[in-house]
């Protein structure tokens, strides 16, 4: 998913009526935090989650109430998307 203005979402999944934004980051994120295009999109279509995959331990937070979950790669297999 892409803006004009650049601002980007790794993946999309969708799923009959619903999307689920997926974005991967090569490093350890020590606290959770989305970026800016992942906050926009969460924003715009209300996902009812979202993941953010990264390098560190497993953490969560909320995005205008809805859960995102930040893991490693490998924990996503394990996810029902």
């Amino acid at each position: 998913w892409r803006t004009t203005n650049k601002a980007e979402v790794d993946f999309v999944l969708d799923k009959n009526t619903e999307v689920v934004p997926i974005e991967v980051k090569y490093r350890k994120l020590p606290v959770p935090a989305a970026t800016r295009s992942f906050q926009n999109f969460v924003s715009a279509y209300h996902p009812s989650k979202g993941y953010v995959i990264h390098l560190g331990d497993a953490m969560h937070k909320a995005i205008n109430s809805a859960p995102i979950y930040f893991m490693k790669w490998w924990q996503l297999m394990f996810e029902e998307l």
